[in-house]
């Protein structure tokens, strides 16, 4: 992360970890993040929906 803060597959391997951890709003701000770094990355949307989903948000995980 110190070398490169916008890694999309770090930060979206690292959203997965936090939601596995139970941080939901971590996860979801690292989900975030990665969609900014690359807002055409499917795993990164991806990872935000599985996270939205686990938070019981229905619908965003459905427009992600």
């Amino acid at each position: 992360m110190k070398k490169n803060p916008n890694d999309v597959e770090v930060l979206v391997f690292y959203a997965r970890i936090e939601a596995t951890a139970g941080n939901a709003a971590a996860a979801r701000a690292r989900a975030r993040a990665a969609i900014s770094a690359d807002p055409k990355s499917t795993g990164a949307w991806m990872a935000q929906g599985v996270i939205l989903e686990m938070d019981k948000d229905d619908n965003g995980a459905r427009e992600s």
